[in-house]
């Protein structure tokens, strides 16, 4: 049977930010009824998938908030493994976080682009509000419910502004016991059905001397203090990879389609459709609670072919570790943070 790595659950496309380098498209339909999507739960599980990662935009935020609770319960009964990644920023954001964990929630992750007092790490207000809120609702989640085994994470967007910073914010947060975890900043490429608008002006990093040794000496020391013990998500593999080749970041030339198997994570929308990423796709006719061996089957002979020849490519790290994954048949329980679960 297909090994799908994960499931990535787009719960919402609303969010109250204005982050620039983002710009989120919210797109003119109607959020799939939940239990539609715990039927999707169930399917995904019969599949094989043992982890979904549930974001938007803004998953706590206002009315977006309903149904989670009841999703995040299908996932445990279904054996799936869950993290929401969510930026604090709904002022019941705490009480919002109690209710999943009572659903069984047991992994929070959250957003940091940089040390919050430091402004000029930020690519605006919004950017440094996320990052402040983020790292009190994971300090909360860490504190409030440390009698049970709990997972708790901060990724970031990795910038031309923040990178050192946030180097040095990684072995403080390893010492509280909170993981670390980024992907580089790009602007819209044009790409079908990409959620990003914005422009990330300033912010990306270049083909130049100068931005390929950043690229390269952040993917070093990380490397090397994850070898150290420190709590990194990316593997060794791709953090030895950008050291190696730091023009990955600025080509965008790797595409999800290389592995054995692809697909070897779906995106879930949050009307259903079934989708290779949220940054891409071309067909939308797959729903999740449609989904079985045959109907994957199809939507990844069709998806391999899109990617090819319309995916503008990418270096996402959850992407290029999932396809290693599945490509090397171990690494899933670091990727899922079991060993934080235990």
């Amino acid at each position: 049977m297909r090994r799908l790595v994960k499931a990535e659950i787009l719960w919402t496309r609303k969010c109250p930010l204005k982050c620039s380098y983002c710009g989120m498209v919210d797109y003119p339909f109607e959020k799939a009824p939940t239990e539609q999507m715990c039927e999707g739960v169930r399917r995904l599980a019969k599949l094989g998938c043992e982890f979904a990662a549930i974001y938007g935009s803004s998953p706590l935020w206002s009315c977006e908030f309903e149904g989670l609770p009841e999703f995040v319960r299908e996932c445990g009964r279904q054996g799936v493994l869950t993290t929401v990644i969510a930026d604090g920023v709904d002022k019941q954001s705490k009480e919002k976080v109690a209710l999943l964990y009572e659903a069984g929630l047991r992994s929070l992750t959250c957003s940091l682009d940089a040390d919050p007092s430091q402004k000029e790490h930020f690519a605006d207000k919004a950017t440094q509000v996320k990052a402040g809120k983020g790292l009190e609702l994971i300090r909360w989640w860490k504190k409030t419910f440390y009698e049970e085994p709990i997972d708790a994470q901060l990724t970031a967007t990795v910038t031309r502004r923040n990178w050192r910073a946030l180097l040095g914010a990684v072995p403080m947060l390893s010492k509280e016991g909170i993981w670390f975890s980024f992907d580089f900043v790009h602007p819209d490429r044009g790409q079908p059905g990409t959620k990003c608008k914005g422009t990330a002006e300033g912010l990306r990093f270049e083909s130049t001397m100068e931005d390929m040794l950043a690229v390269s000496q952040f993917a070093s020391e990380l490397w090397k203090l994850k070898e150290e013990g420190a709590l990194i998500h990316q593997s060794s593999e791709y953090l030895r990879a950008l050291f190696e080749q730091p023009g990955l970041v600025t080509s965008l030339k790797w595409m999800c389609n290389r592995g054995k198997a692809f697909p070897a994570w779906v995106t879930v929308d949050a009307d259903g459709s079934v989708l290779p990423c949220d940054d891409f796709w071309t067909d939308r006719s797959l729903k999740v609670w449609d989904l079985e061996e045959v109907t994957l089957e199809a939507f990844g002979r069709l998806y391999r072919k899109e990617v090819e020849t319309k995916c503008p490519g990418c270096i996402w790290s959850t992407h290029w570790d999932a396809v290693q994954i599945v490509d090397g048949g171990d690494g899933f329980e670091h990727y899922a943070h079991m060993e934080a679960r235990q």
